[in-house]
């Protein structure tokens, strides 16, 4: 019998999308040294096909929608949740998706996160793990935080390159590692800020297996003796991996080995009950 897989990780590229980073210049994905590829919703069909996906949800890959132009970004936002929303109705069996937002724009983010968890139906929101330069948990998300929380959204957490891997001089692909890093970066400052604690209703999916999240969960545990993170996660920072992992949601497996991926077995998840 054929395993019936739900791929979370399913990444789309809808022709205004990339009508926009062509006129922006942009070739790279992030910034990290993958090229935009030559996509079409055939060959996503064909791939999952081939690969005994069931149903992918789809979602925007980094950078995301945001360009520095916040009006560029809302556009770019609705445009392309309501190409995938097209997408799901088309093919409501094989399709679900993530939706984007465009922060940092704060209100900007909570008007389109609710038009398309309310109208477009979507089974959650995608955010990149940095943008303007500021992580998930900055103080500035906390009210798009809020009405995540609220709502009780699934979130998918997928690496952006932060600005600052271009003072490394380092000469390989950023995605290599700054992808992992950016996850990382993104689900600690989310722990040690407390937003973890502060916002348990929030479901979250960690793409690119949780980053070094599960090998480095032993050294966040000495954080537990710093004033700042004793304040502002009074429940301990030692518990982060287990809620990052498990308690607040599940892990993407793209970028493991071929091995460990014929291993395991991705469930239906809430978000398609």
């Amino acid at each position: 019998m054929s395993l019936q897989r739900i791929d979370i990780h399913h990444h789309i590229f809808p022709p205004e999308y990339l009508a926009a980073i062509d006129r922006l210049g942009l070739t790279e994905a992030g910034g990290g040294g993958v090229a935009f590829p030559d996509w079409s919703l055939s060959a996503s069909l064909e791939m999952m096909d081939r690969h005994d996906i069931q149903t992918a949800i789809a979602s925007i890959a980094s950078p995301g929608v945001y360009f520095g132009d916040a009006r560029l970004a809302r556009q770019l936002a609705r445009r392309c949740n309501e190409y995938s929303a097209s997408v799901v109705r088309e093919y409501p069996d094989r399709f679900g998706f993530f939706a984007s937002v465009p922060l940092p724009a704060i209100s900007d983010a909570i008007a389109e996160a609710a038009y398309a968890l309310d109208t477009l139906k979507c089974d959650g929101l995608v955010l990149m793990g940095s943008v303007a330069d500021r992580f998930l948990g900055d103080p500035e998300f906390e009210e798009f935080m809020q009405e995540l929380d609220r709502r009780k959204t699934v979130v998918f957490i997928h690496p952006n390159v932060h600005s600052s891997n271009r003072q490394l001089g380092l000469k390989f692909p950023a995605a290599l590692f700054e992808f992992l890093a950016d996850t990382t970066r993104a689900v600690l400052n989310l722990a040690l800020s407390g937003a973890l604690h502060r916002y348990p209703n929030i479901r979250s999916i960690l793409s690119h297996a949780g980053g070094a999240i599960p090998s480095h969960a032993w050294r966040w545990a000495l954080a537990d003796r710093s004033p700042i993170v004793k304040k502002n996660a009074p429940q301990g920072g030692v518990d982060v991996p287990s809620a990052a992992l498990f308690r607040y949601g599940v892990v993407s497996l793209a970028l493991r080995d071929a091995t460990s991926i014929g291993s395991c077995r991705l469930q239906t998840h809430s978000f398609r009950q």
